[in-house]
């Protein structure tokens, strides 16, 4: 199987391809919310305090990008997380987060066609380690150019679309709702926001794998 540089991005620490974390309060809290809030972080000196107080309900801890590189202090974040008193989601499905290649060509120098057989490939095998299809992570100007808007994954695995704005917009084919949705990427403790498309419950649901995946 090919890997291609920052292409890759998945979550779940329980299993062995794992790169990112979540974190999840408590239920009591979060049950009257019909949409939660939550953050993805990307740099190493997170402030958890302040991410406590700042009424998130779930966190990505991002672990590894791409293919070998770990984040060595993804451990340390993730006790950090509990500190805080965010628990710590170990069953979430890995994310691949496929867009923009931010060293070359945004497709990768691929064809639509490689591209998509490159996504089937990384999918089976994570379902076949997992039992779970990864969640994907892209925007859609991206899945339009190096997919051709392909709409063969929307029955397996979950959306994380990537749209900084005040709405969603468009969605990549194949997709009629999305899971997540990360919204802003100027938060104030570095971190990217998050939105997830449900209740404290559906989350849940979702970590277990009974929903969306």
């Amino acid at each position: 199987m090919r890997y291609f540089g920052a292409f890759v991005v998945f979550i779940s620490i329980a299993f062995h391809y794992s790169v990112l974390s979540a974190t999840i309060q408590s239920r009591s809290q979060l049950e009257k919310r019909r949409i939660l809030e939550g953050v993805h972080i990307h740099n190493q000196d997170t402030d958890w305090g302040r991410v406590s107080q700042s009424r998130v309900s779930f966190a990505f801890v991002k672990a590894t990008d791409g293919y070998g590189d770990a984040n060595p202090d993804s451990e340390n974040e993730s006790a950090a997380c509990r500190k805080a008193h965010l628990y710590y989601g170990k069953t979430l499905p890995g994310v691949l987060d496929i867009e923009d290649y931010p060293h070359g060509p945004i497709c990768y120098n691929l064809s639509p066609a490689e591209i998509l057989d490159w996504i089937r490939e990384f999918s089976e095998t994570y379902f076949a380690g997992t039992r779970r299809y990864p969640t994907i992570y892209t925007n859609t100007n991206w899945w339009k150019e190096c997919t051709d808007n392909n709409a063969s994954f929307g029955t397996t695995s979950a959306l994380w679309i990537e749209e900084y704005a005040s709405n969603v917009g468009e969605l990549p084919s194949g997709w009629s709702t999305w899971s997540f949705w990360s919204y802003d990427n100027q938060g104030s403790i570095g971190e990217e926001k998050v939105r997830w498309n449900g209740d404290a419950h559906s989350l849940a649901l979702f970590a277990c794998g009974s929903s969306r995946d």
